[in-house]
């Protein structure tokens, strides 16, 4: 059985890689990636196509879109999986933790909580491994090598295909943790309102490239806790750039968000500004203006 902390040998991802590898499923439509978890007979898959409105919400959740049920380790919300597009055209993976205490690792001792790996990977959540296995060109018997980089932004190009490359990025921090008093010039405007209640945070370009969630967090700060309520899950939604747009993904929120009325799993956010609704019964709104107009 492997523990739930840090330092999996690199054979049990070995194994893992070679029982994804082995799947009879028919090859993906287009570009993109196959997710495959595995946890002793346990065994499953999903594909993701590169397409902005493609991703799933992997943990213990049952709104989740990948359940990973039978490990308590496992955060009911612990992992947005997307496929992207490099500028180089290449297709890569994006994992980002979901704020968990867990955060996920590859076959070394360290916690990871964001990365963008161009080539298969494979890593462990608690005690389940994912492997993700890219479209297109044939897949190298064996587990690639893995070069792992840290970097403050995603890559722009993928290495060599002989290689994984695994860029490791800063973690996807709180609304609660950047919540700020004074306004910055340049910097987004978050403003979340329920009654007479507000709450009014900046958020710069550098903290949306990593990603920014909102939710009703345990530790949230007080001038944010009275404008949630129970209806909001603790991991909500996800503000994220990517190629210069902002985009709010709902992370398997029991109540959901809403845009113009309508349910929404992912909405973009304009540069005129935009509206959400989180939660359907007690909402709050959730305010967004690309720049500080003041």
């Amino acid at each position: 059985m492997v523990p739930s902390g840090p330092r999996v040998e690199a054979l049990w991802l070995d194994e893992a890689y070679t029982r994804a590898r082995a799947i009879e499923a028919p090859r993906m439509a287009g570009p993109g990636v196959r997710l495959v978890w595995s946890r002793g007979s346990e065994l499953g898959w999903r594909d993701l196509t590169a397409t902005p409105g493609e991703f799933v919400v992997v943990g213990r959740h049952s709104q989740c879109d990948v359940v990973l049920p039978f490990d308590p380790a496992v955060a009911l919300r612990h992992l947005l999986v997307r496929a992207v597009t490099l500028d180089d055209g290449t297709v890569a993976t994006r994992l980002l933790d979901l704020k968990t205490g867990l955060g996920f690792y590859l076959d070394d001792d360290v916690e990871r909580r964001a990365l963008v790996a161009s080539g298969p990977v494979a890593l462990r959540v608690g005690r389940y491994a994912l492997v993700v296995l890219p479209s297109g060109d044939p897949l190298p018997e064996a587990r690639p090598p893995a070069e792992v980089v840290d970097a403050p932004v995603m890559p722009i190009a993928a290495p060599p295909k002989t290689t994984t490359r695994v860029t490791t990025l800063p973690p996807v921090p709180m609304l609660d943790d950047i919540a700020r008093d004074l306004a910055r010039p340049g910097c987004a405007r978050v403003t979340l309102r329920r009654g007479e209640a507000w709450a009014r945070v900046d958020v710069s370009d550098e903290e949306l490239n990593t990603g920014v969630l909102v939710g009703r967090a345990d530790r949230c700060e007080r001038r944010l806790r009275r404008v949630m309520t129970d209806s909001v899950s603790r991991t909500h939604v996800l503000l994220l750039r990517e190629h210069g747009i902002v985009v709010a993904f709902d992370v398997a929120s029991t109540q959901g968000v809403y845009a113009a009325g309508e349910r929404v799993r992912r909405a973009r956010l304009p540069d005129r500004g935009a509206t959400l609704r989180l939660a359907a019964k007690e909402p709050v709104i959730l305010e967004w203006h690309p720049r500080d107009p003041s």
